[in-house]
């Protein structure tokens, strides 16, 4: 069973956290405000930072989160290329995918929890 928990960038400074910085926790929405929650404590959050955790980690045991760019490399024509997808939740499957269409557009995506242990993927950057 996987753990449940969130992550968002704070709108506004707060003891202990500085406007801007990402914390984890619970997640809650009241009308238009999303809200992080940190050991009883609610912090409101930019509701386009929001991202919840896939339940995966990647090749170095960092914790995937969805929109985080996971890479490998994989040889083609004797070149090494680095692949770059989006993780995101697919609301048809029911499942967390990793984007491999051309345009990262969602159109077409392979379940994480396959492409994780066929690949050894490492998060590339955080959306």
């Amino acid at each position: 069973m996987r753990e449940i928990k969130f992550r968002g960038s704070l709108l506004n400074e707060s003891n202990p956290y500085k406007k801007g910085e990402v914390i984890e926790g619970g997640y809650c929405k009241e009308g238009d405000k999303h809200f992080i929650v940190v050991k009883h404590n609610t912090f409101e959050v930019d509701p386009e930072s929001v991202q919840e955790f896939t339940g995966f980690k990647d090749k170095k045991g960092i914790e995937i989160f969805e929109g985080n760019i996971l890479s490998d490399w994989t040889d083609v024509d004797g070149e090494q290329v680095q692949s770059k997808m989006q993780v995101y939740w697919c609301e048809k499957t029911g499942a967390w995918k990793l984007d491999n269409s051309f345009n990262q557009d969602k159109s077409s995506g392979d379940l994480l929890s396959e492409e994780l242990s066929d690949f050894d993927y490492e998060i590339k950057s955080i959306r």
